[in-house]
């Protein structure tokens, strides 16, 4: 027993007694030994009990620790010394020391654990209690049933790993095999992050983990060493070179055994297995440490076999992508880039997405770029172009209409919507701002509860559906005027795609445009290309119809060339209108114009103006410096 006499100069004297094996001083509130002194650090100092001497520990106090007016950092106390902290002063009690039972040198088993589990269970960091007789003999005698346990548990784990693919589960899984076959009160499984802090993904405890209750030095040394540990008050192995008295941590949380264990990610440690015990020290065995092993094992396999998984399924959609030439998004403008990576953002979730932008910006394409890359693309896309369909209509090809409901020309079999039709996969509600009041509130009915009322039906129809709404109009301002419903806006533009026009985004043109001469070149054995000219042409028109002009102009160009090459008089004829004689100028001046242009068509991106000019940018510098080029209301445009 511990016994403290505790003195202070205005608080007066008090006694402290413990028969605990260490304790914590300081003016901290979870001290053991709490002394209100300003001169006293928050965590100051702590004794403990090592075999048969109490040792007195510094531990970062601001101010020194002195015994028997000498300043020390670790002393081995005698009874009868006096401990001066701050204004407090503390006499070790002689009278009950000697009733204080030795304890026991707290070493921890440390084996590596990146062997394989043969190494690990017949190396010889395994001798001394390892049951390798027993393993590879059925584990006879009194231990028999306890591994027999565990070969069927991990067998059966084994199984849950072949076909589960949700991490969580798997980790959630893993946390109940250990709980089922070890006595362990508290336990989790947590991963690194790059600051190496503990993101715990799965635990199990009776009280939590948070506020650091859990041995910080146990898994620090398992992420820097790559080794499993197991910790126990009742080993003894003198092969260990740390004592696990020398942690803060396992001595402040009276942690009687603990087990932790890494999990690999190509031979790196990324997280760990953690389990610990605080009411007995005779919880976890070397046999258990072994089995644990193999646990870690599993689950590091388990979890690269799902990030493989999830990289090729990945690259299967973009092949996917690429083989499927028309559902491509093309373009290198960061507008262009933006909307891509929004695409690869949203496309994993369920979330409603509304796209704006002109007529002809490609709206239909994102929304097929994000069902492909969802969950749901293995089930239908359906599309519906409010504005083309008449509101007497509308209705019935959204929601359907029930048998007999008294339609002219129904079907007596009823004939389900889109809404119906597209049942687990995603309805694209397209020019959604065109459509009447009155079935905007039925679509949010839709939703919000996920049921579809057939017209003269009596009883909703569940669907599970995505839906991904487009429109070129201003929603905002349509709310504002009373066109549109408030609730409906809300609760389309959860997520919003802005979609920018082609003349916006120049960079795109050309890119486009190859793109389109492929698809044609692909039926054909001799690739198209575009002249000069007709490059200069294409980048200096406003295309106000967007992409879907392009597309059209290019189509009508190919069947108007005669060979491989597209030129100017190939065009249609709205292109070629400012494309009239110029007057006689200098060759200097020719030169200015053409720059000037190229750079205006590319919104004065100076590395695509190059690349486009065929000359490297600190030419293009010193050419735009020369014809003050800097200003476009200096350069010489003629009408």
């Amino acid at each position: 027993m511990i016994k403290l006499e505790i003195r202070h100069k205005t608080n007066g004297t008090s006694h402290f007694e413990t028969r605990k094996n260490s304790i914590f001083l300081g003016r901290d509130r979870s001290m053991d030994i709490v002394l209100e002194d300003p001169l006293v650090s928050r965590q100051h100092a702590v004794i403990v009990a090592r075999k048969s001497e109490f040792v007195l520990q510094d531990i970062g106090g601001r101010n020194p620790l002195r015994v028997n007016q000498r300043e020390v950092v670790s002393h081995v106390l005698s009874p009868g010394d006096v401990i001066d902290i701050g204004d407090t002063t503390l006499v070790f009690d002689e009278s009950k020391a000697s009733e204080q039972n030795p304890p026991r040198d707290h070493n921890p088993t440390v084996v590596d654990a990146r062997k394989s589990i043969e190494e690990f269970r017949d190396s010889g960091e395994w001798r001394g209690g390892a049951p390798t007789d027993t393993v590879t003999q059925g584990f006879a005698g009194s231990g028999e049933g306890r591994s027999l346990r565990n070969l069927r548990i991990l067998e059966n784990f084994s199984e849950l790993v072949r076909s589960l693919s949700d991490h969580r589960k798997l980790l959630a899984a893993a946390m109940e095999t250990m709980f089922d076959n070890l006595e362990v009160k508290r336990g989790f499984i947590g991963f690194f992050t790059p600051q190496n802090t503990v993101d715990i993904r799965v635990e199990r405890n009776q009280g939590s983990f948070k506020n650091s209750s859990y041995s910080r030095t146990i898994v620090e040394r398992v992420r820097r060493e790559a080794v499993a540990i197991l910790f126990s008050e009742a080993t003894e192995d003198s092969q260990s070179s740390t004592s696990m008295l020398d942690s803060k941590s396992v001595v402040r949380l009276n942690i009687k055994s603990a087990m932790c264990l890494p999990l690999f990610r190509c031979d790196q440690v990324t997280g760990v297995l953690y389990l610990d015990n605080r009411e007995r020290s005779e919880s976890f065995t070397r046999e258990d440490l072994y089995f644990a092993n193999i646990l870690s094992h599993l689950i590091s396999l388990a979890l690269e076999k799902e990030e493989l998984y999830e990289k090729i399924r990945e690259e299967n959609i973009e092949l996917k992508t690429v083989l499927h030439q028309k559902n491509r998004l093309i373009g290198i403008s960061a507008a262009s880039k933006e909307v891509q990576r929004k695409i690869k953002k949203v496309a994993v979730f369920d979330t409603t997405v509304l796209i704006s932008g002109e007529s002809g910006t490609g709206k239909e394409l994102v929304a097929r770029g994000i069902h492909d890359r969802s969950p749901r693309r293995g089930n239908p896309f359906v599309a519906v172009n409010c504005a083309a369909i008449p509101e007497t209509l509308l209705e019935s090809e959204l929601f359907g209409y029930a048998p007999k409901s008294g339609i002219s020309g129904s079907d007596p079999k009823g004939k389900p919507g889109k809404f119906e039709l597209a049942h687990g996969g995603t309805l694209f509600l397209d020019e959604i701002g065109d459509m009447s009041l009155c079935t905007q509130a039925k679509i949010l009915r839709v939703l919000e509860d996920k049921v579809v009322d057939r017209l003269g039906g009596m009883e909703g129809i569940q669907v599970n559906l995505r839906i991904v709404a487009a429109t070129n109009k201003l929603l905002r301002e349509a709310v504002s005027e009373g066109n549109f419903r408030e609730d409906l806006y809300y609760r389309l533009r959860v997520f919003k795609i802005d979609l920018p026009p082609l003349c916006e985004r120049r960079e795109d043109i050309l890119p486009l445009c190859q793109h389109f001469l492929a698809l044609h070149s692909a039926d054909s054995r001799a690739p198209l290309e575009l002249s000069p000219r007709a490059r200069e042409i294409l980048l200096a028109y406003h295309w106000p119809g967007n992409i879907r002009e392009l597309k059209n102009c290019v189509e009508e160009a190919i069947l108007l060339s005669n060979g491989r090459v597209i030129y100017p008089e190939n065009l249609p004829s709205d292109l070629r209108r400012e494309d009239v004689p110029q007057p006689f100028c200098t060759l200097t001046d020719v030169e200015a114009q053409h720059i000037a242009r190229v750079l205006q068509s590319v919104n004065w991106n100076k590395r695509r103006a190059a690349e486009v000019l065929g000359i490297n940018r600190s030419t293009l510098y010193e050419k735009i410096r020369v014809y003050s080029l800097e200003k476009p209301r200096e350069v010489p445009v003629n009408p």
